[in-house]
Parts: C-alpha cells; structure tokens; sequence
C-alpha cells in the first residue's frame, strides 16, 4: 500500500489530481510552459558563450535542468541561442542531456532536434530558444516572454 502522503489526492467535484510534493517534476502544461522565464535563467544561459571550462558548463547544465523542473515542470532537451563569440560562430546550442555546448558557423550544419530553431535564432529577436521533446521550439525574447507557436 502506497502511503498517504504519496498518493495523488482529488479534491471533490472537478478538478486536477494533486501531486506529492516530493518525486518527479509533474508534466509540463500550458500555464508551466508558456509561463515568463525568470531572469536567473536568462543570465545563466547568456553566461554560455562565456564559460569556455566544460565542467562549468555541466554544472550550469544541471542547475537549469533543475530550475526549469522546478518553475515550468520539465526541462527542455535544450537550447539555441546566438553566439557573443563572432566570427566564426554564428550560434550555439546546449543540449541538457548530454550537457554540452556546441558553437556553429553559418554554413555548419545543426543536428536534429535543433536544426528547426535555427530560423528563429538568426532572426535576432529572441534570446534564446527552448527545444522541447517532440520537436516543439519556443522562443524566449529578452524579457523572459515565452512566444507561443
């Protein structure tokens, strides 16, 4: 028997299941999702093109791993954002999972499941952009706003 504490709770009438406090993040819904992105989270990803020490890059990889399940209830596979480097990076993405960062020039090309944010990385009106599981990329502009598809 599963102990009271863990067990999904429904209050009467309608309404969504209460999860534990404790164990894994709850999924992702649109008010997580779509929710502004706090300015720790932006700084952190602006300090990539920064941080050149790749078990710096590991820990910053596991605290947004660890804010996003926390603030948004899953973390992105990762993200594609423009490089500060220049010439010749164009842009640079992080992948969460295998923590790592990776820069591309303009004529590179960038793997699966990356590739379809590139687009709206070079039109240079977003910070950065979230790689979702499943394909879906959502833009995050510089004040933390999470563009809907």
């Amino acid at each position: 028997m599963v102990p009271i504490e863990h067990r999904p709770v429904r209050p009467a009438g309608a309404g969504p299941v209460l999860r534990p406090v404790e164990g894994p993040p709850a999924p992702a819904d649109d008010d997580h999702l779509y929710a502004p992105r706090s300015v720790a989270l932006l700084e952190g990803l602006g300090r990539l093109d920064d941080e050149p020490d790749p078990a710096a890059c590991r820990d910053m990889a596991q605290w947004l791993r660890e804010e996003y399940e926390a603030a948004h209830g899953v973390a992105p596979v990762g993200f594609l954002a423009r490089c500060a480097l220049g010439g010749p990076y164009v842009d640079h993405q992080l992948n969460l999972f295998h923590t790592t960062v990776e820069h591309y020039g303009p004529a590179d090309l960038v793997p699966e499941p990356f590739s379809s944010a590139r687009p709206v990385v070079r039109t240079g009106g977003c910070a950065f952009v979230e790689v979702r599981a499943g394909g879906l990329v959502l833009p995050v502009l510089r004040d933390g706003t999470v563009v809907r598809p």
